[in-house]
C-alpha cells in the first residue's frame, strides 16, 4: 500500500464512555465524532482541542480549560462545565440543555443555534460572546445583536 501525497487519514470515532481522562493534557487533541457519554475530564486541558460531533451527555468537565475548544454540533446535555474554561470556545449548534455551566467563562465563545434550554448559567460570564438563533435557558430564541442578557 503506498500512501498518496496530500491524502488525509480519517481517524474512526473511539468510545470513551465512563472513562476517567481528569488532570490529563488534551491540547490540540481531536476527539470528533467520539462517544463521551459520562466521560470525566475534570481540571484536564482541552485547549484547541476538537470535540466536534461528540456525544459527552452527562459528562464531567469541572474546571477544564477548553480555550478555543470545538464543542460543534455535540451533545454536551445533562453534563457539569462549572469553573470550566470555554473562553473562544466554538459551541455552533451544540446541544448545552441541562448543563451545569455556573462560574463558566464564555468569552468571546461562539453560541450560534446552541440550544441552552434548562442550562444552570448562574455567575458565568458572556462577555462578547456571539449569540445567534441561540435557544436560550428559559426557551426564548436570542441573538446578541438585539439583546442584553444576564445569567
Amino acid at each position: 500500500d503506498i500512501d498518496t501525497p496530500g491524502e488525509v487519514e480519517v481517524s474512526e470515532a473511539v468510545d470513551y464512555q465512563g472513562v476517567s481522562l481528569a488532570r490529563q493534557n488534551f491540547e490540540g487533541f481531536s476527539f470528533e465524532n467520539s462517544v463521551m457519554k459520562e466521560v470525566d475530564l475534570s481540571l484536564a486541558i482541552l485547549v484547541n482541542a476538537n470535540l466536534s460531533r461528540v456525544d459527552a451527555r452527562e459528562g464531567t468537565f469541572t474546571r477544564t480549560k477548553a480555550f478555543s475548544a470545538d464543542f460543534s454540533y455535540s451533545n454536551i446535555s445533562h453534563a457539569h462545565f462549572d469553573h470550566a474554561d470555554m473562553s473562544s470556545a466554538n459551541l455552533l449548534s451544540a446541544n448545552c440543555s441541562d448543563t451545569n455551566f455556573t462560574n463558566a467563562n464564555f468569552q468571546n465563545a461562539d453560541l450560534t443555534d446552541a440550544n441552552f434550554t434548562g442550562a444552570d448559567v448562574r455567575w458565568a460570564d458572556f462577555n462578547g460572546a456571539r449569540f445567534h438563533n441561540t435557544t436560550w435557558i428559559d426557551g426564548r430564541i436570542i441573538d446578541s445583536s438585539t439583546e442584553t442578557l444576564s445569567s
